[in-house]
């Protein structure tokens, strides 16, 4: 089936009941093209670009339509009610503000021809002769200037006064209003454009279906051939009727629209173009061409900074430049593009990304902290003798490689102390010891320490103070040579053994490397378990009191009790009994 226009036309009431024949023809505007009258649009489909405020736009769209609207009479015979159809649109437009374009548009429609429909009994008259069609005002406003590069968005509105003229279904019989958004991208003289408007109508039943508002869809593009010279035009628009869209081929109408635009010499314009159409709405013809002459202001789109290089020889097409650098600027004159010189103020080297080196050592002068001594650019252009990372101005031990942690100083046995600090410098030791080995960790060097593996003072040679002969001090623990004696079954302490633990809190007090000791209570196993727990447990709490009254810090203690779990003799005599009955003093941190 042929994509053109065929409509059954509704026989006219008057016909079905046998009245008199229409006398003319319907008001109506079977004219769907509708070319932008702004400069700068792709035939009917508009762009965001306006001209330069003031200067007058204008010119003449010619165009031929071939079979806008075919009927079937009432005895199903096709007539082509609009065969041809031949069409001047006259325009102008003018800038304001640079943001407002305002225009206008008055269609002449100088030749049509179609078929007599009096034979076949359509109460219609036969088109023909020269026809005044509804004179168009139109406006564009733009939101946001997009220049020749980036995206746009401009709001459209054209307005149609009903002043057609004959019988040629040429006019609306009212106002009609089409608004529409526009949205483009455009860069290097390339446009890409999209509009969606909304077109609003009075109803007109005359043909099936009835002509109504519409929702308009359109894109749009141009692609330059030669720069601001020929352009290739491309657009494709989609209509429906708002009230059934989409619904039907009888409610959708597609123009697919292509051609060539170009620009002779000053602002003069030369465009053909020619298109296809798709759907059964009225007025859509088979397929049309036409034919624009006009005048716009001369752009560059293509040569958006202006400096003579057209964009696609520009390396730097935002930013004058001379021809002999591509387009860019070079304000030192070293070979090296200011978009590509990290000093565009001082000649320099191109492998330097145009900036100078004057000790030649391959490091840039901006970034070299000996801008005149060669070094490497891991001390940042400056000399390092032994290698090592640290340059020499820094370096306290120049000569021999170390870290930069010790100012370029070695740390041979990697203690943290460098070598010209360390009094032992190839066996680790502390900071406090001045790099020296110190296993008590008591600030005295273990060669001179007569204890090195338990903490003491320099008074008594890294030895602890002197403890009574009951108690001894070992690494984990501090040993009792006598028995801790409690009333029996009580955790009251007995008198004989308050010497005992007055020489233990003596110990802990002039052992201060002692941080935290744990006094353990034990119990042997006669009697219930539970109960013997209870009891060591608070005869170790009993200690620990009586420790804190003789000035040993409580943070210091902790007590625990075992009840007859941890026996150190498990026979069941009365020894091995006596033996298990007894406090210890584990050592559980020390500083």
């Amino acid at each position: 089936m042929k994509l053109r226009v065929l409509f059954a036309v509704a026989v006219l009431g008057v016909l079905l009941v046998g009245g008199p024949a229409r006398a003319d023809n319907p008001k109506m505007n079977l004219y769907d093209f509708r070319p932008s009258v702004h400069a700068f649009d792709i035939g009917g489909v508009w762009t965001t670009h306006i001209a330069e405020p003031y200067k007058l736009t204008g010119g003449l769209w010619m165009t031929y339509r071939k079979d806008p609207l075919s009927v079937l009479g009432l005895n199903g015979e096709k007539v082509q009610i609009i065969s041809d159809q031949a069409v001047a649109d006259l325009y102008l437009s003018m800038a304001f503000f640079r943001q407002l374009s305002i225009g206008l548009s008055v269609p002449l429609f100088v030749w049509m021809k179609g078929d007599d429909p009096t034979p076949v009994d359509l109460a219609m008259k036969k088109v023909g002769g020269f026809s005044l069609g509804d004179v168009r005002l139109s406006a564009k406003f733009k939101f946001w200037e997009n220049g020749n590069k980036g995206l746009g968005l401009a709001l459209g509105q054209d307005l149609t006064l009903p002043v057609a003229t004959g019988d040629n279904m040429v006019g609306e019989p009212s106002v009609t209003s089409l608004t529409q958004l526009v949205l483009d991208y455009s860069a290097s003289g390339f446009v890409v454009v999209f509009n969606a408007g909304y077109l609003i109508r009075e109803n007109n039943s005359a043909f099936e279906p009835s002509m109504a508002d519409e929702v308009q869809i359109a894109v749009g593009g141009k692609i330059p051939i030669l720069c601001d010279q020929l352009d290739i035009l491309a657009s494709a628009q989609t209509r429906t009727y708002a009230a059934n869209a989409f619904s039907s081929q009888n409610d959708v109408a597609s123009t697919f629209m292509g051609g060539l635009r170009g620009r002779l010499f000053g602002g003069l314009v030369l465009g053909g173009y020619a298109g296809v159409s798709a759907g059964t709405m009225p007025g859509v013809p088979a397929w049309q061409a036409m034919v624009n002459i006009g005048y716009e202001p001369p752009t560059n789109s293509c040569d958006r900074d202006g400096d003579g290089v057209p964009d696609r020889q520009d390396a730097c097409p935002d930013i004058p430049g001379p021809r002999e650098a591509s387009g860019c600027p070079d304000r030192d004159g070293d070979g090296v593009l200011d978009s590509e010189d990290l000093c565009p103020d001082i000649p320099g080297k191109e492998d330097l990304q145009g900036c100078p080196d004057q000790d030649n050592d391959g490091v840039p002068d901006y970034q070299d902290q000996c801008p005149t001594i060669p070094g490497p650019a891991a001390t940042k252009g400056c000399p390092d003798r032994d290698g090592d990372g640290v340059a020499d101005h820094i370096d306290q031990c120049p000569d021999q490689p170390g870290k930069a942690e010790f100012k370029g100083c070695p740390d041979t046995d990697k203690d943290g102390i460098p070598d010209h600090l360390d009094q032992c410098p190839k066996v680790p030791g502390p900071t406090s010891t001045f790099g020296c080995p110190d296993r008590d960790g008591d600030g005295i060097l273990d060669a001179e320490d007569e204890c090195p593996d338990v903490p003491g003072k320099a008074a008594h040679k890294g030895c602890p103070p002197p403890t009574p002969k009951r108690v001894q001090i070992t690494r984990e623990r501090i040993v009792i040579t006598e028995m801790v004696f409690f009333d029996t079954n009580r955790s009251k302490i007995q008198s004989r053994s308050f010497g005992l633990l007055k020489d233990v809190a003596k110990v802990l007090k002039d052992n201060p490397w002692i941080k935290k000791i744990r006094v353990e209570g034990h119990t042997d196993d006669i009697g219930n378990p539970a109960a013997n727990k209870k009891l060591s447990q608070a005869r170790a709490e009993s200690v620990v009191e009586f420790l804190v009254a003789e000035g040993v810090e409580r943070h210091r203690l902790e007590s625990v009790g075992h009840g007859s779990d941890r026996p150190v003799d498990p026979a069941k005599t009365r020894d091995a009994r006596a033996k298990n009955r007894r406090v210890e003093f584990l050592i559980q941190d020390t500083k």
